[in-house]
């Protein structure tokens, strides 16, 4: 039996208030710095280079709402872009601002740098305020009018909660004209799924060409986890359930084989599934069954353990007792009924997942005494299917027709009768009844 690693990752999302454009002050008629976009981008795996220049492109825009699902710590790069929208170039000066404020404190800044035509390196971070530095010892560049600069940094984010206001803001000091930006980033925690199936159970013979029911519950914990899809899988080759059950096709098939919970699953809440899925494999054959859930956040897809299963064509039929009682009985008493004859106790199942039954067949071994070397003979116990003494049969060691043609789903009651030798000894008497079936197909 597989055991399901619990996975525990810590989540966050990180939004930017509504859409809208940056706040510009100054006339224009000199340099006028305006930021025009931020972008955000995932880097967490790419090399020193690629992380200043590629990654996946999270979202852009200015003053909306960028939502960033996060499993754990994740790097990211926040690119602002800034256009010269004056008649005039701006000289970058040390007294000139350009700085992102606000930050958490737990964030890591990793590198800061700005673009103009080349990158200028270098930025603190203090008090909660990335500021670039426009220094860069008395070459901090030129934007020139219409041109288009970036201040971009990379940062690591791994804290669990977080909602601020942030501000970014850029300024020709000298000519007291740019822009700013108001937004607000809010991080908070995403849950985990877990999976559990309870149909079909371990071990369960599925009749070939029989639709089966697959039902596994769904439960969200530690977080939101959003809208959430599950489907049935099995193993396709190997022991390692990961196909996904096709619309045709063997050794199953389903036309319902994904599902979305109605709601999107808040923590501690949790959502139903079943699929109906057709047993086409060859008989016998044998297969693991799992259901996997997975989400529209970025969680990690979770499954059920997994169930194994044989297809095969088979006769099922059930006891609903284990026991025949002729209780407390005297030397020579003829036809005594068995106890749970008038309430219907011993009744014989067939189940549903059966093939029909051409014959079933019963026998007897004598009953031993549990005292001394004393048995007796199976022929003194008698059967029918109704509880009239008048329509009895009597048991034998060898088999014999109980009933004939029994169809899936059928049940019916027995019944039993002792007659009683005389000079016996006394106390308990036990033996056993044996059923066996055939069909023809």
């Amino acid at each position: 039996m597989n055991r399901v690693k619990t996975i525990f990752l810590t989540a966050f999302i990180l939004t930017l208030a509504t859409a809208g454009s940056a706040e510009s002050f100054g006339d224009g008629t000199s340099a006028q710095p305006n930021v025009t976009d931020l972008s955000i981008y995932r880097v967490t795996d790419l090399n020193s280079a690629e992380k200043e220049t590629g990654g996946r492109l999270v979202d852009s825009g200015l003053n909306k709402t960028f939502r960033i699902d996060q499993n754990s710590s994740e790097q990211y790069r926040f690119s602002f872009e800034i256009e010269n929208t004056g008649s005039s170039a701006w000289d970058l000066q040390p007294a000139d601002e350009l700085f992102h404020d606000n930050l958490s404190s737990a964030w890591t800044i990793d590198k800061a740098w700005y673009n103009i035509s080349q990158d200028y390196d270098g930025g603190t971070f203090s008090s909660q305020q990335l500021s670039w530095d426009t220094d860069q010892d008395g070459s901090p560049g030129t934007l020139g009018a219409t041109e288009t600069m970036y201040a971009k940094y990379l940062v690591t984010i791994d804290e669990n909660r977080y909602n601020r206001s942030q501000y970014f803001r850029v300024n020709d000091t000298s000519e007291n004209a740019g822009s700013f930006d108001n937004h607000r980033i809010q991080v908070s925690d995403l849950g985990k799924l877990e999976v559990n199936m309870t149909e079909p159970a371990n071990g369960t013979i599925i009749r070939k060409d029989r639709t089966f029911l697959v039902n596994a519950t769904v439960s969200c914990t530690q977080g939101d986890c959003g809208t959430v899809k599950a489907t049935p899988r099995y193993n396709q080759s190997g022991s390692t359930t990961e196909t996904v059950v096709p619309t045709s096709g063997t050794p199953f098939n389903s036309t319902n084989r994904l599902k979305t919970c109605s709601n999107s699953l808040k923590s501690g809440q949790s959502c139903n599934v079943n699929f109906y899925v057709n047993a086409s494999g060859p008989d016998p054959s044998y297969h693991k069954l799992d259901v996997n859930a997975s989400s529209d956040l970025s969680l990690p897809g979770n499954d059920s353990k997994d169930s194994e299963v044989s297809i095969e064509t088979v006769i099922l039929f059930d006891l609903n007792w284990s026991t025949v009682s002729f209780g407390s009985v005297s030397p020579g008493a003829e036809n005594i009924s068995a106890q749970g004859n008038n309430d219907r106790t011993y009744n014989i199942t067939v189940d549903t997942d059966s093939i029909s039954i051409d014959n079933m067949w019963v026998r007897a071994t004598d009953l031993q005494s549990t005292q001394q070397d004393y048995s007796i003979a199976a022929e003194n116990i008698s059967y029918s299917l109704k509880n009239d003494i008048t329509t009895e049969k009597f048991l034998s060691n060898s088999y014999r027709v109980l009933k004939s043609s029994i169809s899936p789903g059928a049940v019916f009651s027995t019944y039993y009768w002792l007659d009683v030798p005389r000079g016996i000894y006394n106390g308990g008497y036990q033996g056993s009844i044996y059923f066996k079936a055939n069909a023809s197909s």
